[in-house]
């Protein structure tokens, strides 16, 4: 028996172990085996002694499948560290007595005092003992105590470990009368919110939960009921209703007009109320002196858990079934009082407390409402005097009230319940809550509360546009894969920071609070204080932390031997008054250095600016150059059809290069020039031709100068293959493709057969006699224009001193001019 505190503290912590990131997405025998270590570790500590044999004893399964699969899985993902113990024996000899367990998440987790998983001593034996009551193997010592397995100690194979863990967080989630809280919202079609709980309890699909929930189910562990009226379901253990020695109602029977004497399977008490139906082995007993009804948690709602509640199709259990983390499942359903199996029922009848026994000591005061004369279950008569008769026919409620207005809210609009997501109190709201984004679940999840509490579509659309903004910023420092989880813990640190303040407006919450990045240091990565990507303590603020520190801990070493002897209040005022001096220094000084660099960046931006203004006066005065040729005014120095007739003269040059390197002799400078000039004519009348007879169509001027350029570049690359061809036939492309086809036919023993090696033979040997025709017709045109000097010699590179202090005296261009007229010429920066 757990109270409500302490079954949250141990939720906490289980949830945030299994929500870990080295966990998040772990197969369940590794998510199990971490909550077994974390059970087991003691108080302080992240390192634990465990043998695999026993770890598979608790998880159900072999010694060997958790040495081979789970043990190394855990490795792999960075959830722990494992070092093998070993002890010395008497002979001398030393053997292998454990294996040391660290468990890496509550390492990180111990440097914050905070962090759920850092848990009291009580609160570490009640887990330990609260796991050995579900699945301890069961322990038969020789001379000590005999342990009993747990529920699922003897459940061993497939399934086990999923049962296991499935069965320990319902367990956590489960109030005293044993009904598990299901999640709110909605649920797609053909899936059942049992089903969905389990799926969430354990991180799985939907389809694995029902497999646990059907063996948990058919081991009689946890009962499953489902409401075909209403479509409810509700997911009892009946374990934890036995602890607390409470009764388990599921069935939602119709509650007709029965004789008080009747004797179900649940007999009337005799005067009691007929629509509860309690009998005398449902009384709820409570002990002391007296009777006082402590809060609403103390009520036995188990006990009128067959009944319509004042919310027409809602049990009394369902009604009151409010926590902090999550929203009420209350719907929206009608019930139509003309249908005939609830005619007869009680549709007004109220959720009120079970009948008490008062005992001999104390006197009982009725009309309060935690109160009940035992056999005397009438309301009071200021309410309604006439509630207890049942419904009023349509007809008589027209009668009755003249104005046709709604009979005590009859047809008023259906309401919702709703706990605020920090204090937990109800709220009415007469909407119902806006469902969480399928593809925000994992990124809203430790704030739903305050997203369903956002009533408007423009309010929600604007929050997830806010939303999918910074998952980019955050998928850019973190990657895509912790982006998301990243972002969620975000929002939970920001929840967190309430501290039981609610949040009064949520839109504002979200843009304000909750979404924008809060580094404590000069880290992109640093998020209040934690590292977005390893969810850890922020190197940066703790070295913040530690120059503070660090200057706390030297001013008192300063001032306690100044003023040795002095009065310990005076010293302590003394050293607080000196910190706030040098603190008011330290910003002093680092305001200086703002503004100093503010005004070093406005020189720098008016330098960069006058940069600009200087090359945008050269832009414009070159754009304002007329034509070099023709003199056409704003031309940029040169026409576009002038451009052309250069472009071909260009090419006709290209053409003689390749025509003469072939034919001419490049020893005969003489002969050299005059096969050039005679080529040049050639070509010149071939394009001339070409011109007139496009002139003779009727083509424009400008049109025919870029034709011709168009036809001079056919004909160079005509040439140029031409060029090519005659390199290839010379006898040094022949050598070369010859020996690339003998090395490629030695190696013919690497294919399959010898048609395959001689047509790679081949093929080798045309790239060796391409690549050398390319190379050879290179340097026939590099001879050429160092005949004609239009190429300086080459050079060998033997004076690097003399090079470089050529390579130093070159300007530098136009954008890389230094701003702010500092020095560009060789030897100013020295």
């Amino acid at each position: 028996m757990l109270n409500d505190a302490v079954r949250q503290r141990l939720d906490a912590a289980v949830g945030a172990l299994l929500e870990d990131r080295a966990l998040v997405r772990r197969p369940l025998t590794e998510r199990l085996m971490a909550v077994v270590v974390l059970a087991k570790m003691p108080v302080g500590l992240s390192k634990l002694r465990l043998l695999t044999g026993e770890g598979g004893r608790w998880l159900g399964l072999s010694r060997s499948l958790v040495a081979r699969q789970v043990l190394p899985g855990m490795r792999g993902a960075g959830s722990v560290v494992t070092e093998v113990v070993t002890e010395v024996g008497e002979d001398g000899r030393r053997r292998v007595t454990g294996l040391e367990w660290e468990l890496l998440p509550l390492t990180a987790a111990l440097e914050d005092p905070r962090h759920p998983l850092v848990l009291a001593k009580k609160d570490l034996a009640l887990l330990l003992r609260l796991c050995e009551r579900v699945f301890a193997p069961g322990w038969e010592p020789v001379d000590g105590p005999v342990t009993p397995p747990g529920l699922l100690g003897l459940r061993r194979g497939r399934g086990a470990a999923a049962e296991r863990l499935a069965l320990l967080r319902m367990v956590l989630r489960t109030r005293p009368d044993g009904r598990v809280r299901l999640v709110g919202g909605a649920v797609r079609e053909g899936e059942c919110r049992v089903d969905v709980t389990v799926s969430r309890l354990l991180g799985c699909s939907v389809a694995e939960a029902s497999m646990v929930v059907e063996g948990l189910a058919a081991q009689e562990l946890v009962v499953v009921d489902h409401d075909e009226r209403s479509g409810k379901c509700r997911l009892v253990v009946p374990a934890v209703a036995a602890a607390y020695g409470r009764s388990t109602v599921l069935s939602l029977p119709d509650v007709s007009d029965e004789p008080e004497s009747a004797e179900p399977g649940g007999r009337v008490v005799e005067g009691g109320c007929p629509a509860c139906a309690q009998t005398a082995a449902e009384e709820l007993v409570l002990e002391g002196d007296g009777w006082a009804q402590l809060s609403f948690d103390a009520l036995d709602d188990a006990s009128c858990a067959s009944v319509g509640g004042a919310l027409r199709d809602q049990d009394a259990a369902g009604a009151l079934d409010v926590s902090t983390d999550r929203p009420s499942d209350l719907g929206e359903h009608r019930v139509d009082v003309d249908a005939p199996d609830v005619a007869g029922s009680a549709q007004l009848h109220a959720s009120h407390a079970p009948l008490g026994d008062v005992g001999e000591s104390g006197e009982v005061v009725l009309g309060f409402s935690g109160v009940a004369d035992r056999g005397d279950c009438r309301r009071p008569e200021r309410a309604s005097a006439r509630e207890d008769r049942g419904p009023m026919p349509r007809d008589a409620a027209k009668a009755t009230c003249p104005a046709g207005g709604p009979l005590r809210g009859e047809q008023h609009p259906p309401l919702s319940l709703l706990p605020s997501p920090i204090t937990g109190r109800l709220a009415i709201v007469a909407s119902r809550p806006a469902a969480v984004p399928q593809d925000l679940v994992d990124v809203l999840e430790p704030v739903r509360l305050v997203w369903e509490r956002i009533g408007r579509a423009s309010a929600r659309r604007r929050v997830r546009t806010l939303l999918a903004r910074e998952l980019r910023l955050l998928e850019g420092l973190v990657g895509p894969e912790y982006a998301r989880q990243a972002l969620g813990e975000r929002l939970q640190r920001r929840l967190e920071r309430q501290l039981g303040q609610p949040v009064t407006d949520p839109v504002g919450w979200f843009i304000s609070r909750g979404l924008p990045q809060r580094p404590g240091c000069c880290s992109v990565l640093c998020d209040d204080g934690v590292r977005m990507d390893t969810g850890r303590q922020c190197p940066g603020c703790d070295v913040l932390i530690a120059d503070r520190r660090a200057l706390r801990v030297r001013v008192a070493a300063q001032v306690q031997a100044e003023f040795a002897g002095a009065e310990r209040t005076w010293l302590r005022a003394e050293v607080e008054r000196r910190l706030r001096h040098d603190v008011a220094l330290r910003a002093e000084r680092a305001a200086r250095r703002r503004e100093q660099a503010a005004a070093d960046r406005a020189k720098v931006q008016a330098a960069l600016a006058e940069q600009q203004r200087v090359r945008e006066a050269d832009r414009q005065q070159e754009l304002s150059r007329p034509c070099a040729d023709c003199g056409l005014p704003n031309a940029v120095g040169l026409c576009p059809v002038c451009s052309w007739r250069r472009m071909t003269q260009r090419v006709i040059g290209e053409i003689v290069d390749l025509t003469v390197a072939f034919t001419a002799d490049l020893g005969d400078a003489a002969a050299l020039a005059e096969a050039s000039e005679r080529c040049a004519q050639d070509i010149r009348r071939t394009l001339d031709e070409a011109a007139t007879a496009l002139r003779s169509q009727g083509l424009h001027e400008d049109m025919i100068v870029l034709e011709t350029r168009f036809h001079a570049e056919r004909l160079r690359d005509q040439r140029r293959q031409w060029a090519l061809r005659t390199a290839g036939l010379g006898e040094a492309a022949q050598v070369e493709a010859q020996q690339a086809f003998d090395a490629m036919w030695r190696g013919r023993r690497r294919y399959a057969s010898a048609a395959l090696a001689q047509e790679a033979a081949r093929a080798a040997a045309k790239e060796a006699g391409d690549r050398c025709a390319r190379h050879l017709m290179e340097e026939k045109l590099y001879q050429l224009r160092e005949l004609r000097g239009e190429v300086a010699p080459s050079r060998p590179a033997t004076d690097w001193r003399q090079r470089l202090a050529e390579y130093a005296a070159r300007p530098l261009p136009e954008d890389h001019r230094a701003p702010g007229g500092m020095a560009t010429e060789p030897g100013a920066a020295a």
